[in-house]
């Protein structure tokens, strides 16, 4: 299964929002008062998200082994047991990740 994410607070999420601000700033809202200015402004404004999430959104790989909650704090405590090899740095790095 796969799916387009935004890192929250990476680069690619504030070019994202740059972007969309900027698209959203240069569009005509003036003809607002019929039915069809409306759809027209509410498909631009669609068509403004669906290219900036095209753009910066990044296509990831969802499988059963997916690890959402790996974090820095897993990482460390990885490779500190890795370059010590201590029972007490693999319980360490076990309680971590539980």
């Amino acid at each position: 299964m796969h799916r387009k994410v935004l890192k929250q607070d990476s680069e690619e999420e504030a070019a994202f929002l740059l972007s969309m601000s900027d698209g959203l700033s240069q569009l005509n809202f003036s003809a607002l008062n019929s039915v069809t200015g409306l759809d027209m402004l509410s498909e631009a404004i669609s068509g403004l998200f669906v290219n900036c999430w095209a753009t910066y959104a990044k296509r990831i790989t969802v499988t059963s082994c997916s690890k959402e909650w790996w974090n820095n704090e897993c990482r460390t405590a990885l490779e500190t047991y890795r370059q010590t090899g201590e029972q007490s740095d693999w319980s360490s790095f076990r309680s971590t990740t539980r």
